[in-house]
């Protein structure tokens, strides 16, 4: 009987000594983001891995070093850190997407699709896990594959910019100009101002022998007013997901939420 006595106290003591130590560690990653944000990365490092060293299972701070290390170009290391925050939430959707990225950007198609895949299994609604599966799908060539998951994509979230931006690049390329140029116009009623839609759009015209819209387009997208990426990312809030686009990541510190990519 003694012994229940003592075991709950000991309980108690752990869980407060974890709770105080969780605390600590979260300070720590916390003034980590700050440095992040502010462009500080070699500072932001090692406060995140003051605060992995601290408490082993921050998923966020194995998201964010990894974001570091993509931007310098440790590709193994981004991967490395992106697969211990699987460990940690194997059901978690954001772990592998951001894994699937890299993957993708590495030209690693087949561990991407996997990725995206098992990314959409956790959470099936997640329209841009099948835009980046159809992404990848499309660099290995299953351009029915691709077509379904922008479809996909679409059917789930009809105002994504990026799956109606992809479909519409691969249309072109399959010689379904009309079907490209439908897709680009919806494309541009999200993102009006989109020079790279614009530019491609011309194109799709240009081969349709539409040479007015083409050089309407044209003008429109090399206008001063106009930008050839899509707007800046304002600067993060969010936990652990990378912002990708068709031809590369922008990793960005984050705490909580997702946010769309190209």
């Amino acid at each position: 009987m003694k012994n229940l006595i003592f075991v709950p106290l000991i309980v108690a003591l752990c869980v407060a000594a974890n709770f105080a130590q969780g605390r600590k560690a979260a300070d720590i990653y916390n003034r980590g983001l700050e440095l992040h944000n502010a462009g500080n990365l070699e500072a932001a490092l090692a406060e995140y891995e003051k605060a992995i060293a601290l408490f082993p299972r921050y998923i966020d701070a194995y998201n964010n070093r990894a974001n570091i290390k993509l931007s310098r170009g440790d590709v193994a290391g981004a991967i490395d850190d992106y697969s211990k925050a699987i460990q940690i939430a194997p059901d978690s959707h954001l772990g592998y997407f951001n894994r699937g990225v890299v993957y993708m950007n590495s030209g690693d198609l087949d561990n991407a699709i996997a990725d995206f895949t098992k990314s959409i299994e956790a959470m099936p609604v997640f329209a841009m896990a099948y835009n980046n599966r159809g992404n990848a799908r499309r660099g290995k060539k299953d351009f029915a594959g691709a077509v379904a998951d922008y479809d996909k994509a679409i059917e789930l979230f009809p105002e994504i910019f990026e799956a109606y931006f992809n479909r519409g690049g691969l249309r072109q390329e399959q010689g379904d100009i009309q079907g490209s140029i439908i897709d680009y116009s919806k494309a541009l009623t999200i993102r009006p101002k989109d020079a790279d839609t614009l530019a491609e759009q011309a194109r799709s015209f240009h081969l349709k022998n539409d040479l007015a819209s083409a050089i309407s387009n044209y003008n429109m997208a090399i206008s001063p007013r106009r930008s050839n990426s899509t707007p800046p990312m304002k600067k993060c809030t969010s936990t652990s997901e990378l912002y990708c686009r068709t031809r590369g990541i922008s990793p960005r510190p984050q705490r909580a939420i997702q946010r769309l990519c190209r």
